[in-house]
């Protein structure tokens, strides 16, 4: 395969470069072999990331070359990929983000570098209004992955005791990440809070399995439940992102049924196997783009 080839995708054109450079050393996965994973599952992953900005996160040497965050769309980016100028935060300067819409754009990215896909929780259109309420369960070591597991339980319990569906995927490294779909009128510091009262209870629940506490040092073996992603301009990896860990792990749903046995675990799911599961199961996540929920209960107990 030759290093560099000029594509042509939808009447876009451009290079892709470094086909054959090693991005896993340890597995000796390509950069064509992660080009190849996102046009295998473009239509899946592309209506997670319709009108939301994205952060570039750039590994232009692999996961154990030097990486960066990279907010403002480079100058040499082609015409045809779609940007839009917004504050990261209000009062601040304006960036021009990228956007991706089609399989061009998605492609264009990870040309550059970026292994995971980095979208906003709000659309571009309402930047203050996200679509979900994401809560990233994190385990601090010695806690595992089953210990995560029965934390994930706990917070759909009280989910569920305020009438909330939530769904669950791996963060593709060692924990998980919980959506809670809303109608996208409630500011996010409005669901901060709502997620920090959820997040009281599960911790009253589960003390010396779970914690609030921001300092590593002091989470003990507990599992660390971080509400503070729901921030304007903060990102968290989409689902079915790639991560820029050993194995080139993916970001995938779990069903609740998987959750509740605990037979699960990051590593099951990577970019060599994941059109497997995606042919069986499909994809059942999609429901958090149309299960839109209100949490007004929230503030009234």
């Amino acid at each position: 395969m030759k290093d560099k080839q000029l594509v042509k995708v939808n009447d876009c054109i451009f290079n892709i470069t470094n086909i054959n450079k090693v991005f896993w050393p340890n597995e000796g996965y390509t950069k064509g072999d992660l080009l190849n994973f996102y046009t295998k599952i473009a239509s899946v992953i592309l209506p997670y990331l319709k009108d939301r900005p994205i952060v570039m996160h750039r590994y232009p040497d692999g996961i154990e070359g030097k990486s960066f965050y990279q907010k403002e769309c480079p100058e040499y980016a082609p015409d045809w990929l779609p940007t839009v100028s917004l504050p990261a935060n209000d009062g601040e300067k304006l960036i021009n983000y990228c956007l991706v819409k089609d399989l061009p754009d998605l492609l264009w990215l990870v040309n550059q570098g970026c292994i995971e896909i980095h979208p906003w929780l709000s659309s571009y259109k309402k930047p203050d209004y996200p679509f979900e309420m994401v809560i990233d369960l994190d385990p601090n070591p010695p806690a595992d992955f089953k210990q995560t597991l029965l934390v994930a339980k706990l917070v759909k319990e009280v989910l569920l005791n305020y009438s909330l569906r939530s769904y669950a995927k791996t963060s593709g490294a060692t924990g998980i990440h919980i959506y809670v779909p809303l109608e996208p009128i409630y500011k996010y510091s409005e669901v901060r809070k709502a997620a920090l009262k959820i997040l009281k209870i599960v911790v009253e629940a589960y003390p010396q399995g779970a914690t609030l506490e921001r300092k590593v040092k002091e989470r003990g073996s507990r599992v660390y439940l971080d509400y503070l992603q729901n921030v304007r301009g903060k990102t968290i990896a989409s689902v079915y992102s790639v991560r820029p860990v050993s194995g080139a792990l993916v970001s995938t749903p779990l069903t609740w049924e998987e959750i509740e046995e605990g037979n699960v675990s990051p590593e099951q799911f990577n970019i060599k196997n994941l059109d497997a599961r995606l042919s069986y199961y499909g994809d059942f996540f999609n429901k958090v783009l149309t299960d839109r929920q209100r949490i007004d209960n929230l503030y009234d107990t």
